[in-house]
C-alpha cells in the first residue's frame, strides 16, 4: 500500500520537524515489517533472531537453563 506524505505551509523549522516525524513513523513501520510476518502477525525468522537474543542472553549470563523449541514451516 503506497502512501504519500504531503507537507505544506509553515516555516522551515516546522517542515523539518514534520519530516522527522514522518521519517520516524516510516522507520517504525519498516521495523515492524522486519520483525513480524504481515499475514500471520507472528514473529518472522528475522524477528525471532532479533527477539531471541534479547531474551536468551540475560538467562545465559545468570547461568540459567533454557529450552528452545523452534518449528519452521
Amino acid at each position: 500500500m503506497a502512501r504519500a506524505i504531503i507537507i505544506t505551509g509553515g516555516n522551515l523549522d516546522n517542515v523539518k520537524a514534520r519530516l522527522r516525524q514522518a521519517q520516524q513513523m516510516i522507520n517504525e513501520r519498516l521495523e515492524k515489517a522486519y520483525i513480524y510476518d504481515n499475514m500471520t502477525g507472528l514473529l518472522s525468522r528475522n524477528g525471532y533472531y532479533t527477539i531471541s537474543g534479547e531474551v536468551i542472553e540475560p538467562q545465559l549470563n545468570q547461568n540459567k537453563k533454557i529450552v528452545i523449541i523452534s518449528i519452521d514451516l
